[in-house]
């Protein structure tokens, strides 16, 4: 067990202050600033915000997690806050639009639609923009394959293409998968394997993001940059419900051992 000793004078600095809790500048002592509801010194940095799970003035939402796609993104920005934010370009694939700062699909793919391929005419199927006769069974003129499906991956896409000719065409775009390897005689792509992401720190949570790939953040309920003790040696924070009590934390005068 951790005793910490206050002398005489921290003492008696604590019983002088009083309670630290702050609507603005003017509530705090000079050398101190108001954030958070928190008196801090001028010198110590803010506590993290965006991923923070509170709102702050300057951001559109804050849900505490970093997930893209799910109506509050990894920059505190909303997804969409209308329908044209949402349109892929694609009309094959159905009408997008903004439902709860989230882009959903109004409709399922548009097949037997009318569209262009590359200034030719085309025809929607299976939520892309096809030449006229592909999905026929018969592989006519700029197509490489017909296997008269639209079944995605069997090596004849929905396209009339192969699925893929070398490795290299059967990346994902995934940078949580690794591997993709193309059997040149099916043309067909193989899956990948998922990425490893653990970095053998307990203090971190391990997860990865399509578009980066794996990211650890540190593990720290109330954002003061400390993860909790009680996690092991990595953790720092007796207290992971104060902001303003950690290793290391400038001593307040808020009547709390910080």
């Amino acid at each position: 067990m951790t005793i910490w000793r206050l002398g005489v004078g921290a003492l008696f600095l604590l019983a002088a202050c009083g309670d630290d809790a702050c609507v603005d500048n003017a509530d705090c002592l000079e050398g101190e600033r108001c954030v958070d509801a928190l008196c801090i010194p001028d010198d110590r940095p803010d506590p993290p915000r965006c991923g923070d799970g509170v709102r702050e003035d300057d951001e559109d939402c804050d849900d505490a997690n970093f997930v893209s796609g799910d109506g509050c993104e990894d920059d505190c920005r909303y997804t969409c806050s209308m329908d044209s934010e949402c349109d892929d370009g694609n009309p094959c694939n159905g009408l997008e639009s903004c439902d709860g700062n989230r882009c959903e699909l109004l409709s399922g793919p548009m097949d037997g639609l009318a569209c262009s391929r590359g200034g030719d005419d085309g025809v929607c199927r299976s939520g892309i923009c096809v030449a006229e006769g592909c999905g026929n069974g018969i592989v006519d003129d700029g197509e490489d394959c017909d296997d008269e499906n639209a079944v995605a991956g069997d090596g004849c896409e929905a396209d009339c293409t192969f699925s893929c000719v070398a490795d290299v065409d059967c990346g994902d775009g995934d940078e949580c998968t690794v591997g993709e390897s193309c059997d040149t005689e099916a043309h067909r792509c193989v899956p990948g394997a998922p990425l490893a992401c653990d970095d053998d720190d307990p203090c971190t949570e391990d997860l990865c993001e399509a578009l980066s790939g794996c990211i650890h953040p540190l593990i720290d309920d109330d954002g003061d940059g400390h993860a909790p003790s009680t996690l092991g040696e990595c953790g720092t924070d007796c207290d992971d419900d104060n902001a303003s009590v950690f290793a290391g934390a400038e001593e307040l005068c808020d009547d709390i051992d910080n």
